[in-house]
């Protein structure tokens, strides 16, 4: 089994989208695919970061679950929204596989709200055209008693 250092190291591999490196050790221990690091990241989060679209898409066919989080909720498909100028093409690709658009952080963060966020408007039509709820809520529950005394 990998040392937790070991797989730390392999979730930086991902995230700077060294795909062959990640893939050889997934394919020699199929345990590793939705395992959680430091800080709960997991594989398919960091290769979405990277923007690689044939690495997550590696990484989904080997059993990489599309809908998994790290514990407050942020999901692959979160990074596909929040890194590398929103990438329309990952977050295609997730939803395909089932990922759910409207999954919600303990925050109040949506993956389209984080698109919109992050002003990649093309990318938040595209979620919305997918399925993606607009919700106001989460941030008014969070930022309802800013700037009061």
């Amino acid at each position: 089994m990998m040392s937790y250092s070991e797989f730390e190291n392999l979730l930086n591999e991902a995230q700077n989208g060294n795909i062959y490196s990640v893939l050889a050790a997934v394919d020699s221990d199929k345990s590793l695919i939705n395992r959680q690091g430091d800080q709960a990241k997991f594989l398919l989060y960091n290769a979405c970061i990277s923007g690689n679209k044939n690495f997550v898409h590696q990484l989904i066919q080997r059993g990489a679950n599309v809908n998994q989080n790290e514990g407050a909720g942020w999901t692959a498909l979160y990074a596909a929204c929040c890194f590398n100028e929103g990438r329309q093409d990952i977050a295609t690709l997730l939803l395909q596989y089932g990922a759910n658009p409207n999954t919600t952080t303990v925050d109040g963060f949506t993956p389209i709200k984080s698109a919109f966020l992050y002003g990649y408007i093309t990318l938040g039509i595209f979620l919305f055209s997918r399925g993606a709820i607009l919700s106001a809520e989460p941030y008014s529950r969070k930022f309802r008693n800013m700037g009061t005394n």
